[in-house]
């Protein structure tokens, strides 16, 4: 799994900020056809939040 910490560091190596993120949801299967899932929001739940008491976490959310 990735933290936040870790997600950030190779984040700011990318000379391109303006580059789209692509979700991509390896499949077991042979099917080379994968759908382009793209990030369109980001939800951060700090421990302590509702629901997230023992842990935080963010949330990407992609589609289509």
């Amino acid at each position: 799994m990735v933290n936040v910490e870790t997600l950030i560091e190779v984040l700011q190596q990318i000379p391109n900020k303006k580059l789209l993120v692509r979700l991509d949801m390896p499949k077991d299967n042979k099917d080379n056809d994968y759908p382009n899932y793209w990030l369109h929001s980001i939800f951060v739940h700090n421990k302590g939040d509702s629901g997230y008491e023992q842990n935080g976490e963010v949330t990407l959310w992609g589609e289509e």
